[in-house]
């Protein structure tokens, strides 16, 4: 369980505080690149880099669970920040300023100065205001993200319902990643959305019901196991429904979408 908070820890001439509220979920970091295991960074590199971009902003390190930026706010200037939905780290390198973090009771606000670290978690509104000298500031976010909920991923087992009964081979081939793995229980195998989408196309039938029993996810993938359960021939009197127990593979998309990275089911004696 992921617990929503933020706190601001200020180190600067020998001071220190420490607040904590709460605030919505908001934007996704994008995805990781990848890059070496080890690097050394000038902060005057950077900083020439920064300005030579023309932007306030300059990213400069991206790995699978943190990436940095240098961060440039003008004397007067209005910061223009929308909650992020990952944790952060702001260092401030130079300037003087106010960095304010929540909203209505839980709303505070803190000095900016150089030495002061600032840390604010996913989704709470945070903003520089009141900068008198230009703000120069090194930042830390995470790119790990929560692990899903239940109801993501009961998300992802209704919208394969969907397909399903809809008798719809392309939307079922997109509720897996584009390297979705299928395995029948004879063993047989079909990858990639294309192959499962001719593959759909002619085993589809109605009356697919799922249903999630367990599952478990960190922040980029995991699994989920249930029943399924499908009507038998509707031109056959009294035919027998079709039941079983199934268990997917789940893996979050950069746009944040679970998809499933691989399907497999058994079947029980039909009732």
């Amino acid at each position: 369980m992921r617990i929503v908070r933020t706190a601001v820890v200020a180190l600067a001439s020998g001071t220190a505080a420490l607040l904590a509220a709460s605030g919505p979920q908001a934007r996704v970091p994008p995805p990781a690149q990848a890059v070496a295991d080890s690097a050394a960074f000038s902060w005057d590199e950077l900083r020439a880099k920064r300005a030579a971009s023309g932007g306030p902003w300059l990213e400069f390190l991206r790995t699978q669970g943190l990436f940095a930026g240098a961060y440039v706010l003008a004397a007067g200037a209005a910061d223009g920040q929308q909650p992020h939905a990952t944790d952060e780290v702001y260092y401030v390198v130079r300037g003087k300023g106010r960095f304010a973090t929540g909203s209505g009771a839980a709303a505070r606000d803190f000095a900016a100065a150089p030495g002061a670290l600032l840390f604010v978690a996913g989704g709470v509104p945070h903003r520089f205001h009141s900068i008198e000298e230009e703000l120069e500031l090194l930042v830390f976010f995470t790119t790990l993200q929560p692990p899903a909920t239940r109801a993501e991923v009961d998300d992802v087992l209704r919208r394969y319902e969907r397909a399903y009964n809809a008798n719809d081979a392309a939307a079922l081939a997109a509720v897996y990643t584009e390297d979705g793995l299928f395995t029948a229980p004879d063993g047989t195998t079909v990858r990639g959305r294309t192959a499962l989408a001719e593959h759909w196309a002619t085993q589809m039938g109605s009356g697919l019901v799922l249903q999630l029993e367990s599952f478990e996810t960190d922040s980029r993938a995991g699994f989920a196991a249930g029943t399924w359960q499908l009507d038998g021939d509707p031109a056959q009197r009294d035919a027998p429904k079709h039941r079983g127990r199934f268990v997917v593979g789940l893996r979050r998309g950069p746009d944040g979408t679970w998809r499933m990275s691989f399907d497999t089911y058994h079947d029980a004696p039909a009732k």
